[in-house]
């Protein structure tokens, strides 16, 4: 995997044409709207897209869009195309994701075969709980309509295991036969529903591909069994039609800034698992010289502090404390992956910036950050730890500003000492609208 050399955004949301060059630390500055977080969005779904998207710690990217920050995913592709792509280029792959919306139809490539495979599949699962070797009772006129009653009507006179009992009747046509001559219009509405294919690619090979649907059977009469299949088809989140499982994304981001007792005494049960509690611990009470140990218990996490006679609960520390330590275990759950983060300076005062900062520039060289902020706090943190590190070389700040003429997002690159020297015009940058 290695690090990411090169990242390609087109018409992700509000971006039309962003190229990176990241270095191992990127972070990104920008008053408000200018496209910083769009391009953390970006970056985990390419990752995550291995994934479900999923990260490695769990986290649910879909979830977090659509439901938290209530993005519509139609409107994941810009307004003015029909297709948002994301490239990725590390170590060892190129590969691409590409998200696009259909009002209807297929793709005309080979992803059709695919998705119609796929399709067949859904269907003919949906028609297999009713398929019924026995005559049936009940024959509806309109069987687009009322089949469904039909269907129920005779479930509730027979069990499956019971069906020899059921008298034959002449001239009653087989259930099979009713359900066959659903087979098209229940294609057909998935075939002309509204819809995203989200597709990732290493060259020419499709690895992932996913579908969400939207408005499937419009304009259908309630409780007829292709409304009913419509509602069977939603998801909350894409479905795979092709994939590997559950590839591990080797990333994890933190877009929520809300930090519940359950989502710390999980991402603390994520860091003893994998076996980096010491050495995150051992990292934290080095920085901070009154802590001297956290334990997690049967009442949660205990803080326990220099000249305390007990230990504290987490909840009592504070929210910069519990803001930094939950950033910590977010990127002390990998040693070699991507960490997203946004504003991590979020709750924190200047003493704990500047040990966020000395956290990144420290951990595991595998580690490549991707950070937005509105802090000149953590910017000028983080340059002067680089300069005192001697590692300049590893920060780069991308300064994400509108164009005037188009209001396009449009970046540029800086590199540490660079940016070192600029920090009062970057700063200027960092709020406003």
């Amino acid at each position: 995997m290695g690090r990411i050399h090169e990242l390609k955004i087109r018409n992700y949301r509000g971006l039309v044409d962003v190229e990176i060059s990241p270095r191992r630390i990127n972070i990104l500055v920008g008053r408000n709207n200018s496209g910083k977080s769009s391009v953390l969005e970006a970056l985990a779904l390419h990752l995550c897209s291995r994934n479900g998207f999923l990260d490695s710690a769990g986290n649910d990217l879909w979830r977090c869009l659509t439901r938290q920050r209530h993005y519509d995913p139609r409107f994941f592709v810009n307004t003015a195309a029909d297709r948002a792509t994301v490239a990725v280029s590390d170590d060892t792959t190129k590969a691409s994701l590409v998200v696009e919306r259909y009002r209807a139809g297929t793709p005309d490539n080979g992803r059709a075969g695919l998705i119609m495979n796929y399709y067949r599949e859904r269907v003919e699962e949906y028609l297999g709980r009713f398929l019924l070797r026995t005559p049936v009772k009940y024959v509806a006129r309109d069987r687009g309509t009322t089949l469904l009653s039909v269907i129920d009507a005779y479930g509730r006179q027979t069990r499956l295991d019971e069906t020899d009992n059921v008298p034959d009747q002449e001239n009653e046509p087989d259930i099979n036969e009713v359900l066959d001559t659903m087979r098209a219009p229940l294609l057909s509405a998935l075939i002309e529903s509204e819809k995203m294919v989200l597709t990732r690619t290493e060259g020419e090979a499709v690895t992932d591909l996913y579908l969400h649907h939207r408005g499937i059977a419009k304009g259908e009469e309630r409780g007829s069994i292709v409304y009913r299949f419509a509602q069977e088809m939603r998801s909350p989140g894409p479905e795979s039609v092709r994939g590997e499982g559950q590839v591990d994304p080797k990333c994890v981001f933190e877009f929520d800034r809300s930090v519940s007792p359950v989502e710390m005494n999980r991402l603390h049960d994520l860091v003893v698992e994998r076996s980096r509690i010491q050495a995150t611990l051992g990292y934290l009470k080095q920085q901070i010289g009154y802590l001297t140990d956290i334990r997690k218990t049967d009442e949660g996490i205990q803080v326990f502090l220099e000249g305390q006679d007990g230990p504290l609960p987490l909840s009592s520390m504070g929210e910069g404390f519990i803001a930094l330590l939950k950033t910590v275990f977010v990127s002390s759950l990998l040693d070699d992956g991507r960490v997203i983060i946004e504003e991590p300076e979020y709750a924190l005062h200047p003493g704990f910036v500047d040990l966020l900062s000395n956290h990144m520039l420290t951990s595991s060289p595998g580690l490549q950050y991707f950070v937005s902020t509105h802090s000149n706090d953590f910017v000028r943190s983080m340059l002067e730890a680089a300069d005192a590190m001697e590692c300049l070389d590893d920060v780069l700040v991308l300064r994400l500003h509108k164009r005037l003429d188009t209001l396009n997002p449009d970046l540029e690159p800086m590199g540490g000492a660079e940016a070192l020297t600029a920090m009062r015009e970057i700063c200027l940058d960092l709020r406003g609208i």
